[in-house]
């Protein structure tokens, strides 16, 4: 809303959001596999949901980056304050194991034979 017809100029900001957007239709997509996953009774679904959480760990990082980004380009002061404790709010700080999950997955990888070169 502040940025109006300005925001077409500002491709670093748009850049951030799309950043953002892309990061949630991707979360969104591998939560919808696992949920699948587990609807099939997959055997595999202890995998896919350790790929989903691990997802999940970065894609938060990533879209909190993206988020203070925009905030710190066109807000100052109090409002930036006030828009960085929106984001803290909105966003998770989701706490995984996230060395274990890799591990598992990479484990997993390996048991099936996948080919890392």
């Amino acid at each position: 809303n502040k940025l109006k017809k300005k925001l077409i100029e500002q491709q670093e900001i748009v850049m951030n959001l799309s950043d953002i957007l892309t990061e949630i239709f991707v979360l969104e997509s591998t939560l919808l596999r696992v949920e699948k996953a587990q609807l099939n009774k997959n055997p595999k679904v202890a995998i896919y949901e350790n790929i989903s959480q691990v997802h999940a760990y970065d894609s938060f990082a990533k879209i909190r980056v993206s988020a203070h980004e925009v905030i710190n380009a066109y807000s100052k002061g109090i409002e930036n304050s006030m828009m960085k404790k929106c984001v803290r709010n909105l966003i998770p700080d989701y706490t995984i194991n996230a060395k274990e999950k890799r591990r598992s997955i990479a484990d997993c990888l390996i048991e099936i034979g996948y080919n890392f070169s």
